[in-house]
């Protein structure tokens, strides 16, 4: 994937605390991670217009990180290499809710709902569950259809 000229800039200076995150606080699997945060950072850049143009770049960084991080089940008690939110949050000097609340922009703007059947199906038909899932497959993932109910509060 390619970054516009005009937002090259942000990702260069995005790209290294998304690498510096993996390499820190996810051992032994920061290649697959670091993948997936790339291709949201990517992703994000290629918006029209980018959403990383606005607010703090520290903050969209946290978001991605805590995304990617949650469509993994990371944050289970249960995951053998459980990641606490404090930990994310804080490795980029951000609070939890900070953190979280861009976490929901960015899963809005890539049209993923939480509990959405798609998602579970995409991140828990491998063997193992802490296995990351293909990034083309979450990165391509289609956007839900409208819901009747929630469209008529829109």
């Amino acid at each position: 994937m390619t970054v516009p000229k005009k937002m090259q800039p942000v990702y260069d200076a995005a790209a290294p605390a998304l690498r510096a995150f993996c390499d820190t606080c996810l051992d032994g699997e920061n290649a697959a991670y670091l993948d997936l945060c790339l291709k949201a950072l990517e992703k994000l850049c290629r918006m029209r217009p980018s959403p990383l143009l606005s607010g703090r770049l520290r903050t969209w960084v946290a978001g991605i990180a805590y995304f990617i991080c949650a469509q993994n089940d990371r944050f289970v008690a249960s995951c053998p290499k459980r990641l606490n939110t404090s930990e994310i949050a804080g490795f980029f000097g951000l609070s939890v809710s900070t953190a979280s609340n861009q976490a929901n922009i960015i899963r809005r703007l890539f049209g993923v709902l939480n509990y959405d059947e798609r998602v579970q199906d995409l991140f828990h038909l491998v063997d193992d569950p802490w296995r990351l899932p293909s990034t083309d497959a979450m990165m391509k993932m289609p956007k839900p259809a409208p819901n009747v109910e929630n469209s008529y509060f829109e």
